[in-house]
Order: C-alpha cells, then sequence, then structure tokens
C-alpha cells in the first residue's frame, strides 16, 4: 500500500470514528433528559438555550457548538467528557 492510501485510509477512518463520536450526542442528551423527567423547555431554560437546538442536537440534526455543549452538560449534572466519549 502506498502512503497515500495509507494516509487516505487513516482519514477514513478518523473521520468514521468523529462521526460516531458526534451521531452519539443528541441521544445521550435525550436520554439524560428524559431520565431527569424534564420536557424541552425546561432543560432549555436551565441550558440558557432555545428548545428548538436542544430538539435539533437531539434529532442529530444539529451539531452543538461547544459553548452549547457546556451549558447542556452543566444543566444536565454531567462532565462534556460523557457526552463525546465512545460507550
Amino acid at each position: 500500500m502506498t502512503t497515500t492510501k495509507a494516509s487516505s485510509a487513516t482519514a477514513v477512518r478518523a473521520e468514521e470514528h468523529v462521526e460516531q463520536i458526534v451521531s452519539s450526542i443528541g441521544p445521550k442528551v435525550k436520554r439524560l433528559r428524559q431520565e431527569q423527567r424534564l420536557s424541552l423547555q425546561q432543560l432549555a431554560v436551565k441550558a440558557e438555550v432555545s428548545a428548538a437546538a436542544i430538539h435539533k442536537i437531539e434529532r442529530n440534526d444539529m451539531v452543538p457548538t461547544i459553548t452549547t455543549l457546556l451549558k447542556v452538560a452543566a444543566a444536565l449534572d454531567h462532565p462534556v467528557t460523557y457526552f463525546v466519549e465512545q460507550d
């Protein structure tokens, strides 16, 4: 395998790894919100983020900025690392 092919394959694996992590954020937010019996609106108020943004994050329609993720994590009493580590 040439260096170009090897680095290309590595880049694809890294991209897939990142996509796995990003796609797991929404379900984790939703699961914690539901476990804490919070509505979208209640979490939004607690996190100082719009309910629409929370909804989009949970559905993986939007990737949260680090600022938004920090706010949501704090509102759900979990470290940011919880949302970005693999299960």
